[in-house]
């Protein structure tokens, strides 16, 4: 049981143990993601970060974010503004102006 004056929604859901996160609204805002299964379209240079315009699937959510890269197609994603309500699953579109250079599957928020 929760108790809270304030109203509460979801913010994430842990898989594993069938668990639901609750928080307030200010929880569901997310400044950084991981990004997991990334395929390019054209070869980066993976040693340096990489700004580029991101979207959001289904959600069509859009921002300005700095890509870092890891091993097994993952990428560290540093949004200039926070988003709203990311989850799991969404497809990641990763735009150089209005080309598509690649994208991935969100994998944590």
């Amino acid at each position: 049981m929760i108790d809270s004056n304030d109203p509460m929604c979801v913010v994430g859901f842990e898989p594993r143990s069938q668990v639901l996160i609750v928080g307030r609204e200010p929880d569901l805002l997310k400044q950084e993601l991981m990004i997991s299964e990334v395929n390019w379209i054209s070869p980066l240079n993976e040693l340096k970060q990489q700004r580029c315009k991101l979207r959001l699937l289904p959600s069509a959510q859009e921002a300005i974010a700095t890509l870092t890269f890891f091993e097994n197609q993952t990428v560290h994603v540093q949004l200039e503004k926070p988003i709203r309500a990311v989850s799991a699953g969404e497809r990641a579109i990763f735009y150089d102006q209005d080309a598509v250079i690649g994208g991935g599957t969100v994998e944590r928020a």
